[in-house]
This record gives C-alpha cells, sequence and structure tokens, in this order.
C-alpha cells in the first residue's frame, strides 16, 4: 500500500524537515561566532588602552621631582654674599629682599591615583570581556558538538528507514515475481488440463 512520505531534499536526498533543522542549528553557530569575534575585539581594545595606561604611568613615575627652592635660604645666601664682598644694603633694599617672592604657577603634576582608578577599570572590563569570550566559546564549542550529534542522528535516522524502505520495496517486487510464477504455472496447467480432456473426450458419432 502507498504511504505518505515527507518532502525530501534533491540535493541531499534527505527529509525537508532535517534540512531546515540543520540550517536553523548552522546560524545559531553563525550568530554564536560572531559574537565571539566582537568580544575578542573588544579585549583587543581594551589590552592596547591598558597598555597605553601603564605607559602614561611609567613615564609619570619616571620625571623627577624639581626640588623645591627656600626663598628665603635664598634671600639669606644673597644677604651673605653681599656683605662678604663688602656691598652694602640699605634699610629699604633690606626690606624689599626680605620679601619672599610670591609663588609662581605650580606645574600640574599627573595624578597617579586617577590613573591607578582608570587601569583598574580597564582590568576589569578587560577580565568580563574575556569572562564573556570564554563563555561564548565554551558555548559555540557545546553547540558545534550539539549540532553534529544531532545531524548524525538524523543521517543514520534516514539511512535507517530508506534502508527498511528499500527492503520492503525489496520484499514487494519478489512477491509480485513469486505471484507472476505461480500464475505462469497454473495457466500452463490449464493447457494441460484442456489438451487431456481433448484427448480423452469421446468421439462424435458421424450423422
Amino acid at each position: 500500500m502507498p504511504s505518505a512520505v515527507d518532502p525530501v531534499c534533491s540535493s541531499c536526498g534527505s527529509p525537508a524537515t532535517s534540512t531546515s533543522q540543520i540550517s536553523d542549528l548552522e546560524n545559531q553557530v553563525r550568530v554564536l561566532t560572531e559574537q565571539s569575534v566582537d568580544a575578542l575585539n573588544r579585549l583587543a581594545s581594551y589590552e592596547e588602552e591598558i597598555r597605553q595606561l601603564r605607559m602614561q604611568r611609567n613615564v609619570a613615575g619616571a620625571t623627577p621631582a624639581a626640588t623645591p627652592v627656600d626663598p628665603q635660604h635664598s634671600y639669606n645666601n644673597s644677604v651673605d654674599s653681599a656683605a662678604s664682598n663688602g656691598y652694602g644694603l640699605n634699610p629699604f633694599a633690606s626690606f624689599r629682599m626680605g620679601r619672599k617672592p610670591s609663588a609662581g604657577n605650580a606645574t600640574p603634576s599627573v595624578d597617579l591615583g586617577d590613573l591607578q582608578t582608570q587601569l583598574q577599570k580597564e582590568t576589569k572590563a578587560r577580565e568580563e570581556a574575556e569572562k564573556k569570550a570564554h563563555q561564548l566559546n565554551s558555548e559555540l564549542e557545546d553547540l558545534s558538538a550539539n549540532l553534529f550529534e544531532q545531524a548524525n542522528e538524523m543521517v543514520a535516522t534516514e539511512k535507517k528507514a530508506r534502508s527498511k524502505l528499500e527492503e520492503r520495496v525489496a520484499t514487494l517486487e519478489q512477491r509480485d515475481k513469486d505471484k507472476s510464477k505461480r500464475l505462469e504455472k497454473i495457466e500452463g496447467a490449464l493447457k494441460r488440463l484442456d489438451r487431456v480432456r481433448t484427448l480423452l473426450a469421446p468421439p462424435t458419432p458421424p450423422t
């Protein structure tokens, strides 16, 4: 008896439903691969920023701090030098020289605290990116393994079903051949029976 058969792919011979499932799994693998590549790119960017921050910190740490000069000490040295050379100082000049010079604008120094805080943030972001990339890689490997396992199972199932179908067709063909042989034998026996009946039939009396 004819049975309903699922649509079959014309290129590979597998059912269309199996081909659709394999295509969906391949799309999932492609999406996870793109996410993994994006995470790795972000990780490389974080590493470059961390490297630049470390270079800035090293440069800031290697710059020698300027030795502060005591204005009063400089003034005393000037007075002592002038006195030893015999130059007299009037009170007004002494008053002017006795005043401390105003401090100039201090050169802003690099804040190592901010650099360290930013470095810690970048390090944390890098660790999170590495963790996410590792997780995505694990998911990708698991999904790939499941994909291949399911594909192998579907192929094995289809091969088994096809083998059973071919076996069934072969059985039906053999039955048809057997029926044909039996019919031929029956027809031959009927022909022989007709010949025997003809031979055994009494002759028809002449009229």
